[in-house]
């Protein structure tokens, strides 16, 4: 009778699991189409004082301010994956260490291979998963 009550117990469980992963599935990631994000933090460090650096979704393009120069490019979206490519900048001559700011923030918004929205925070992160830009909303 024990090992009765433990099958059912065992399946129920299995059951439950699964039903839990397939709800899951089903949810798509937050929309980024006509939203603008300030950068908070460039591969774990804060932005350079009096430098801005953003980033705005429009209808597949992205584009923003990189610290010294006005980017635009393209963007894709499918599930939690993102993939921003066909980045180009405008080409005013930048001081360090402004120059190398731009240059890494404007490599991590090309590696970005998943983004996440939570708490007001977009969170891009490059393919092993490491959050390698965090902006807040605005």
């Amino acid at each position: 009778m024990m090992n009765l009550h433990f099958s059912t117990v065992r399946a129920a469980s299995v059951l439950l699991v699964a039903a839990m992963i397939a709800s899951c599935a089903g949810q798509a990631a937050p929309n980024l189409d006509a939203t603008r994000w300030t950068l908070v933090e460039l591969n774990g460090h804060a932005p350079l004082v009096d430098t801005s650096l953003t980033i705005g979704f429009e209808d597949g393009s992205v584009g923003g301010n990189s610290g010294c120069n006005s980017y635009g490019g393209i963007y894709k979206i499918e599930g939690s994956s993102i993939v921003i490519s066909g980045l180009v900048s405008t080409l005013m001559a930048c001081i360090e260490p402004v120059n190398g700011q731009e240059a890494e923030f404007l490599r991590a918004l090309s590696e970005a291979a998943s983004y996440e929205i939570a708490g007001g925070l977009l969170l891009l992160k490059d393919g092993s998963g490491s959050t390698g830009l965090l902006f807040r909303s605005g």
